[in-house]
């Protein structure tokens, strides 16, 4: 019996991932070297095992000793201090942060600067929340699920402002904005869902 296979019409590397494995393989070939990355550049164990197949190292965390070769942060971005620390460093640093997370990190600085608690919808363990969390003064409330919500203790009409991981479910996201909607009174909701992420899953 012979089986069918189906193409998604939505498939592939989206835009921020193309960007920064784009940007790995212009450092493997021309350097300088030796080429580390801080992270995985993306999560796709491929993608990385054929890097490292062609000498590129990725660390887990930050050495400051480090001299020479090239510094790539991965797509999910850093925090400030990572960044600022990276840039004192004698390597030549390049920032595969994708666009949308920086978008985040700047919509998340406005709202602080503007006197909001700013609430991240993610996952805490989540690089991309880890690095916004890193650029703020302040601790943002981080949740994944509606009994998160339930424990925020902040009053109904405080000013707050919402933002997302940029790869969560479009549908999970919904019910958790009205949630936050139904409690809230003062509460601004910008969703970072990329667009790659939402065709998918319609």
């Amino acid at each position: 019996m012979r089986g069918r296979i189906f193409i998604a019409a939505e498939h592939g590397f989206c835009f921020g991932v193309n960007h920064a494995v784009g940007m790995v393989e212009k450092a493997v070939q021309t350097g300088p070297y030796p080429v580390r990355v801080l992270h995985e550049i993306v999560h796709n164990e491929y993608v990385v095992d054929s890097f490292r197949r062609r000498g590129v190292e990725f660390f887990e965390e930050l050495d400051p000793s480090w001299r020479g070769g090239t510094l790539i942060f991965s797509a999910h971005g850093v925090s400030r201090a990572i960044e600022e620390t990276a840039r004192k460093m004698n390597v030549t640093l390049l920032d595969a942060t994708c666009p949308l997370v920086k978008k985040m990190h700047a919509r998340a600085a406005e709202f602080e600067s503007a006197g909001r608690t700013v609430i991240l919808i993610g996952k805490c363990s989540h690089r991309e929340i880890e690095g916004v969390i890193g650029r703020l003064r302040n601790a943002p409330v981080v949740i994944e699920s509606r009994a998160d919500i339930d424990r925020i203790q902040l009053p109904p009409d405080a000013p707050l402002a919402c933002l997302t991981q940029t790869t969560l479910s479009v549908d999970d996201c919904a019910e958790l904005f009205a949630v936050l909607k139904a409690r809230f009174s003062d509460i601004e909701i910008k969703s970072g869902i990329c667009a790659a992420t939402s065709e998918r899953q319609r």
